[in-house]
């Protein structure tokens, strides 16, 4: 063997050491299991078997009377598509949860925390496994969808974006059943989640063949732009759930002691920048009136993470304190986005407050005024929009101001967090049913201070004179939950003030050490 030939060896060994390092484990070895087991491979094989049954039954049935209408490319891929959908709607998220789920039972899962893979990678890898096994099936089902094509009636471009959101939907379920099997270690707790989600797949894949149906028989709906953005909006909740899933099951995987909730609060803030991005884009198609109603139900939507933010133990976890930023005015500026419920409750008045500033600055780009001539409708509904975002203040904030010192274990703070809903209602409900006792008809029609929507509704109609009252003890309560949050608020800023000299005062020992060396070693 000559130099030139080992040499050439030698680099292809090197580049193929790299490749696998490169390559996710995760990945490699979830791929690997699932094509030595049994239940990829006899979902694999069903499922062909199921579309050669009903693609043959279809071309049989449409050429059994001697009449051609057209219809039968439709048929025929709406056949091909009823299988597919059942295989990576129903087969593949399902494999994602019981590929997580097999990580508790076989007790592999200490094997992957103590290797290098972090749980951004051991999630991620499952996902991508689950994504090649899409993959796969798409292949398998590639020759009766070109047969498809060269059909009459058939409109390639409704395949393509049926065939797109098909996949882009399978990601999103996978994701989502990956975030479900991290919540409990507890078997019977999994077989509960396990009923739960196959529920779910069953809903969902019906809805997409259904769709699917529609889409196919008339293919000119894309061509309708209220169509296209009422398919844009539709798309925005499944992905910001995507997002949520793979940040869930990111935190379930990590430490007690890492930092958990930072990644998850930038979420929040990204897909509040997207919302009001998306407000935005559809503020010409909807109006002044369902932008509002919009935002309000954006609140209403933030209160679901802001319950686990604002309830989290006070005092930062113990890899957190060390890694703060050394400069005491970026430390700050990074409070709200650090562990704490304190921090999370200072958050939930920073997404509160940009919420209320996209909503006015999107109405005011419309027209030089928001609160002049003709504009009633608007200052009406941006008072309602206040008002929710008060009732967000005082619900979250009042509460969690209370049971901030029972949070430090983690049985107090889930029972903290089911208490929170609880409250809410509680104010909401409860008097309506004492009204039922009492025989007044405003209380059980819920007209009272406490279910917010009664705010709303009436401060849209006629303003914030016609519930002054209701508007005062509101305000009030907001300036009992501010002060009330005050003193933690300062304990979560001065501990991050001081942790964040303390590693100033360690860098600049370390760099002084490293300076002494030299002299040390001459």
């Amino acid at each position: 063997m000559s130099a030139s030939q080992t040499v050439a060896q030698q680099a292809k060994a090197e580049r193929s050491w790299y490749l696998e390092d490169w390559v996710n484990p995760i990945l490699l070895k979830e791929v690997r299991q699932a094509l030595r087991g049994k239940y990829f491979k006899t979902c694999f094989w069903l499922t062909l078997l199921a579309v050669t049954i009903v693609s043959t039954g279809v071309l049989v049935n449409n050429g059994s009377d001697g009449t051609i209408d057209g219809r039968e490319g439709v048929d025929f891929v709406f056949g091909v598509q009823f299988c597919l959908s059942i295989a990576v709607l129903g087969f593949v998220p399902f494999s994602a949860f019981t590929s997580m789920g097999a990580e508790w039972d076989e007790n592999t899962f200490d094997l992957l925390v103590i290797s290098n893979v972090r749980p951004r990678g051991i999630v991620l890898g499952k996902l991508l496994a689950a994504g090649v096994q899409v993959l796969l099936f798409y292949s398998a089902f590639t020759p009766y969808l070109v047969l498809s094509s060269l059909m009459q009636g058939v409109d390639l471009t409704a395949v393509a974006v049926v065939l797109i959101a098909t996949l882009l939907l399978s990601m999103i379920l996978s994701i989502f059943a990956l975030a479900l099997s991290t919540l409990s270690r507890v078997r019977f707790a999994r077989v509960v989640l396990m009923a739960a989600l196959s529920a779910l797949l069953v809903f969902v894949t019906s809805g997409s063949i259904g769709f699917a149906r529609v889409l196919f028989v008339d293919p000119g709906m894309l061509q309708d732009a209220q169509f296209s953005y009422a398919a844009v909006s539709a798309a925005v909740l499944p992905l910001v759930l995507a997002a949520y899933s793979f940040g869930i099951a990111c935190v379930m995987l990590s430490h007690v002691e890492e930092n958990r909730s930072t990644g998850m609060r930038v979420l929040t803030t990204v897909c509040l920048l997207g919302v009001l991005a998306w407000l935005k884009f559809m503020f010409g198609f909807t109006g002044a009136e369902p932008l509002v109603w919009l935002a309000i139900v954006t609140v209403a939507l933030l209160l679901v993470p802001s319950i686990f933010f604002v309830t989290e133990a006070e005092v930062l976890p113990r890899r957190v304190a060390p890694r703060l930023p050394a400069q005491p005015a970026l430390a700050q500026l990074a409070n709200p986005y650090l562990p704490g419920g304190a921090r999370g409750f200072l958050l939930l008045l920073f997404h509160l407050g940009l919420i209320l500033a996209g909503t006015v600055w999107i109405l005011r780009g419309s027209s030089g005024s928001l609160f002049g001539s003709g504009s009633s409708t608007r200052s009406s509904g941006l008072l309602s929009l206040l008002g929710t975002a008060f009732y967000a203040i005082v619900y979250l904030g009042l509460p969690s101001a209370i049971l901030s010192s029972f949070t430090a274990q983690p049985a107090l703070r889930n029972a903290a967090r089911a208490l929170i809903p609880f409250v809410i209602g509680a104010f909401a409900f409860v008097p309506a049913v004492l009204g039922f006792f009492l025989g007044e008809v405003s209380l059980m029609n819920m007209h009272h201070p406490g279910n917010p929507m009664y705010l709303v509704l009436e401060t849209w109609e006629g303003g914030w004179s016609s519930l002054r009252g209701t508007w005062l003890l509101l305000l009030a309560l907001v300036m009992v939950t501010l002060l009330v949050n005050l003193p933690r608020v300062l304990r979560s800023t001065r501990e991050v003030f001081v942790g964040s000299m303390a590693r100033a005062r360690r860098e600049a020992e370390r760099s002084a050490s490293g300076a002494r060396a030299p002299d040390a070693v001459a």
